[in-house]
C-alpha cells in the first residue's frame, strides 16, 4: 500500500506557516510523532509529551488539531478535557462494584492516544493531593496497569501491561510541582511553546481579517488526514522497531539528551532553608528516558516517511529535553550556552530582565545539578555560572570528554537493542 502521509504532511506544513508560526508548526509535528509511535511494537512504556507555555501562545491549538473528526481516527485519538488520577481506575463509593468496570479510564486508553487541553489544575494544588495525584500517574505511566486499594471497593485493578500515550496542554509548571515529581519519579517529556509578541500592525490585521475558526478546522483536518494516512501505512502496533535504523551519532545523541534530562530535573533544595546554597538529590537513571526519546524519535521518523533517525529528529529531541528541565534552570542554561559557555550574573540580570537575587538563586540551583559549575564573584563583583567540561558537548560541535565516554556507551547500546 502506498503511504501518503509525507505529502499530506507537506500540505499540512504549508497550510499552517501561511497561516501560524514556524513553532506551532514544529509542535504539531511533535504530536504527530507521538501519535505515529503507536505504529511501533512492544512498547514497554507510555509516551506523554505535555505543551507548556503561557496562556494563547498556542498548546491548546495543538491538541485541537489532533482533536478526531471521523470514525478511523476516534479509535486512536482519545479525548478527555478534563481528569484526575483517581479515575484510572475507580473506587467510587456510590457505584456498584459490578459496574466500576465498565466507568475505569485506564482499560479505554489501550492502544491510543489520550488528549487533554488543559492539564493546569493537575499541576496546582495542596502539596499531599499533588504527592497523590503524581504517585498514582507514575505507577501508570509505568505501562505495567495499575492496582489499588480503599476501603470502599476493597481492592482492585489492573496488572497487565497497559501501554498508551498522551498528549496534553498546561500553563508553566510551578517549581513546587517539579520538586514533587522528581521526588516520585518523574515520567513526563515537556514541549515548551514561547509564543511571539506581535505587533500592533499585526494585531490590526487579526481584527481586521479574523477568520481562526475556519482555518482551524482545516487544520484538524488535514492532521486527521495524516494521521489516517499514517495508520493505513503502519497499523498499530506493526512496525518492528528495528526498522527505523538509529545511527551512532544520532544514539549518541539520545543517549546525551537523556543524562541531561535526568540532571536537569534532580530534586534541588536550599540548604538549612536559604537561598545560598543548594543540594541535589541523586538524578534519576537515563535508561527509561533513552526508551522515551528513542520512541518518539523513531515515532517522528516513521511520520515524516523516513527509515532513520536523523538531524531533523534529534534537534526534536533537543528541545523536549530542555523543556523538560524545570523552567528556571532551563532558562539560566540557555543563556549560557548563548553566551558561548559561561555567564555572569550582571550579564543574565539585564539579557533575562529579571532581579540580582533571582538571577543568583537560579544560578547556584543550576549549578547544583552539576551542568554548570558556580563561581562567586570577590567583594561587589559579579558571580558567574561556568558549563561543566563533561557538559561541553551542548555548544555545537563538541567531542566527547573521558569522563562521559563509558556513560555514553551505556546509553548508546540501551538505544539500539
Amino acid at each position: 500500500m502506498a503511504n501518503d502521509t509525507p505529502s499530506l504532511l507537506c500540505e499540512l506544513e504549508l497550510l499552517i506557516l501561511e497561516n501560524y508560526s514556524p513553532e506551532l508548526w514544529m509542535a504539531l509535528k511533535a504530536a504527530l510523532g507521538v501519535t505515529a509511535s503507536l505504529s511501533l511494537k512492544n512498547r514497554a512504556h507510555p509516551l506523554p509529551l505535555i505543551f507548556e507555555g503561557a496562556s494563547g501562545r498556542g498548546k491548546s491549538w495543538v491538541i485541537n488539531c489532533c482533536m478526531p473528526d471521523r470514525e478511523e481516527t476516534k479509535g486512536i485519538l482519545y479525548r478527555l478535557d478534563s481528569f484526575t488520577p483517581k479515575a484510572f481506575v475507580s473506587h467510587a463509593a456510590n457505584v456498584s462494584a459490578k459496574d466500576l468496570d465498565r466507568i475505569d479510564l485506564l482499560p479505554k486508553l489501550r492502544g491510543k492516544v489520550l488528549l487533554t487541553k488543559e492539564l493546569a489544575p493537575l499541576f496546582r494544588g495542596k502539596t499531599e493531593d499533588l504527592r497523590a495525584n503524581f504517585a498514582t500517574l507514575t505507577a501508570v505511566l509505568d505501562g505495567k496497569g495499575h492496582v489499588s486499594a480503599t476501603g470502599a471497593q476493597g481492592t482492585r485493578g489492573y496488572s497487565e501491561v497497559c501501554v498508551f500515550n498522551w498528549l496534553g496542554g498546561t500553563t508553566p509548571i510551578p517549581a513546587g510541582t517539579d520538586a514533587i515529581m522528581a521526588q516520585l519519579g518523574n515520567r513526563l517529556l515537556r514541549y515548551e511553546i514561547v509564543g511571539q509578541e506581535q505587533s500592533e500592525e499585526d494585531l490590526i490585521a487579526f481584527v481586521e481579517n479574523y477568520a481562526a475558526t475556519t482555518i482551524e478546522e482545516e487544520c484538524r483536518s488535514r492532521t486527521n488526514l495524516c494521521i489516517v494516512a499514517h495508520f493505513n501505512a503502519h497499523p498499530l502496533n506493526s512496525v518492528d522497531p528495528e526498522s527505523v535504523s538509529i545511527p551512532r551519532k544520532s544514539a549518541l545523541q539520545i543517549a546525551r539528551l537523556a543524562k541531561l534530562i535526568a540532571s536537569g530535573r534532580v530534586e534541588v533544595h536550599g540548604v538549612d532553608g536559604g537561598d545560598a546554597c543548594f543540594v541535589a538529590g541523586e538524578p534519576e537513571g537515563p535508561h527509561r528516558v533513552i526508551l522515551l526519546l528513542r520512541t518518539f524519535a523513531q515515532g517522528l521518523a516513521l511520520i515524516c516517511g523516513g527509515g532513520c533517525v536523523g538531524e531533523d529528529e534529534i534537534a526534536m529531541l533537543r528541545h523536549v529535553a530542555f523543556s523538560s528541565i524545570p523552567r528556571h534552570r532551563r532558562t539560566i542554561l540557555r543563556a549560557v550556552l548563548t553566551s558561548g559557555g559561561d555567564i555572569s550574573s550582571t550579564r543574565a540580570e539585564k539579557q533575562l530582565g529579571i532581579s540580582r537575587p533571582s538571577v543568583r538563586g537560579w544560578m547556584r540551583e543550576l549549578a547544583a545539578t552539576g551542568i554548570v559549575e558556580f563561581e562567586e564573584g570577590c567583594g561587589n563583583g559579579a558571580d558567574r555560572v561556568i558549563l561543566n567540561p563533561k557538559w561541553r558537548w551542548l555548544l555545537e560541535g563538541e567531542p566527547v570528554a573521558e569522563s562521559e565516554k563509558g556513560v555514553c556507551e551505556e546509553g548508546i547500546a540501551a538505544t539500539q537493542q
